[in-house]
């Protein structure tokens, strides 16, 4: 099947709700690329520029998807002092919280991506992907939002209790972790990376409720999306988790694209955004690509596109991330059946 389009160009018109030649598709390929290296998903792999810029290539020449890209939020959270714990074969864990007083909160660096070794690794991958997929390629880098961020230093607990308990200890934290997103945002931005993507399920509506997203959520996400689009990056939000109840806040944050989860009907997605801003995501993950099949990526993709009311403004993805063992055959089946299904005349 031959593409009118580039990858690039078919992403750059879909942002914009003009003409496409077939729907763009985000297959998340870059858990399993690890995988065609036979290489284990782990700290050594993540904080390796040049593996993870081999393994993306190795991962996009088999799958095929409209973009390459990198996991940044791991080495910020690692830049930030996160106490993590690294399984063999898998994302790190949260181990124990780092800050656990204003005293903590006040001694909190933030890394600078020039010289912190763990940010450097990130922005080598960057540049290599970019070097080799030119402009023919949309190459992207995933940071974790302010709540996942903060949480990994607070603990989870303590960062929902002290919204109301311990306010100013939150505002502490998140102005500090506010100003490292930005940096190494602009830092990868400078690098190559033509989109920037935020997600964050710690402040989705299935941990906060929508007046508290309101208050503590929606300004750090509008001011770092804000901030990665003057860099010169696309801006992508993933909120994450049942997005109904903050979906007209979510249209807010300036984001030019929304990637939700498998929990919205992306058909409805597009009605309310229209013509406004691109929407994405909503391909089942755990069901269809992790226990389905191949011939069953192949119906749920092909059913989703169908009940598209537009035939543009929308990138195809999985509703969520996907971890290292995922089946890789199912996430080319997600790209095979978007290029198959989403041909439009």
């Amino acid at each position: 099947m031959v593409d009118e389009m580039t990858s690039r160009e078919r992403v750059l018109a879909a942002l914009k709700w003009e003409e496409i030649d077939r729907i763009p598709v985000f297959s998340g390929k870059s858990s399993v690329a690890s995988t065609l290296l036979n290489v284990k998903f782990n700290k050594e792999f993540l904080t390796d520029g040049e593996t993870i810029a081999s393994a993306e290539l190795a991962a996009w020449d088999r799958i095929k998807d409209d973009s390459v890209g990198v996991y940044a939020n791991l080495a910020l959270l690692e830049a930030l002092g996160a106490d993590s714990i690294w399984p063999d074969n898998d994302y790190p864990m949260f181990r124990k919280a780092v800050i656990t007083s204003h005293e903590d909160a006040d001694r909190l660096e933030v890394p600078d991506p020039k010289t912190n070794k763990y940010m450097l690794e990130i922005q080598k991958a960057v540049r290599i992907l970019k070097k080799k997929v030119g402009d023919q390629v949309i190459v992207s880098a995933t940071l974790h939002g302010i709540f996942n961020l903060s949480a990994r230093l607070l603990g989870t607990e303590t960062l929902l209790t002290s919204l109301s308990r311990d306010p100013v200890l939150v505002h502490k934290v998140f102005e500090k972790v506010l100003e490292a997103q930005i940096k190494f945002g602009e830092a990868l931005a400078g690098a190559g990376a033509d989109l920037l993507h935020i997600g964050d399920a710690t402040s989705s509506p299935a941990c906060i409720s929508p007046k508290t997203y309101e208050k503590f959520a929606l300004p750090y996400h509008t001011k770092v999306l804000q901030a990665f689009k003057r860099a010169g990056a696309i801006a992508s939000y993933h909120p994450c988790g049942g997005e109904y109840p903050i979906i007209d806040q979510v249209g807010r944050t300036g984001a030019d694209l929304l990637h939700f989860s498998e929990l919205v009907d992306l058909t409805v997605a597009q009605k309310i955004f229209v013509g406004r801003i691109a929407v994405g995501g909503t391909v089942d993950p755990s069901k269809v690509l992790f226990l389905g099949t191949p011939q069953g990526v192949e119906e749920h993709v092909k059913g989703i596109i169908e009940r598209l009311p537009f035939k543009t403004g929308t990138i195809l993805a999985p509703g969520c991330g996907i971890s290292p063992n995922f089946p890789v055959d199912n996430i080319k089946a997600l790209v095979v059946a978007a290029r198959k299904h989403g041909k439009y005349n």
